[in-house]
Formats: structure tokens, sequence, C-alpha cells
């Protein structure tokens, strides 16, 4: 049996790279990023329930 030529997506893999230095800054930028947009979204929703229940104990 003879061995199959490996793909390019292989040779991709298989070379190195110097680690980017701005990466772990970027990796922190979205982070941030995400964790604000689920903040905002909770806060959001937090209000949004608590309208709901100052609405239904008018209706009481």
């Amino acid at each position: 049996m003879s061995n199959p030529k490996p793909s390019a997506a292989d040779s991709r893999l298989s070379t190195t790279t110097p680690p980017d230095s701005s990466a772990p800054a970027e990796l922190s930028a979205v982070v941030d990023e995400l964790l604000n947009s689920l903040s905002n979204k909770f806060a959001g929703v937090s209000s949004e329930i608590f309208a709901k229940m100052d609405e239904m104990s008018r209706r009481l």
C-alpha cells in the first residue's frame, strides 16, 4: 500500500508560525465586547421582567 499524498490543509497545519504578539490583546478585546453585550442584554431582560411583574401586581 502506498501512503496518500498530504493535502494542502495537512501541509499548512504542519508548518509552524511564530505566535502573534497581538493575539492576547485581540482576544481580550473580543471577550470584553462579548461580556459588555451579555451585560446589556441581561440588563434589558431584567428590566422587562420587572416591568411585567409591576404590571401584574397592579392587576391584583
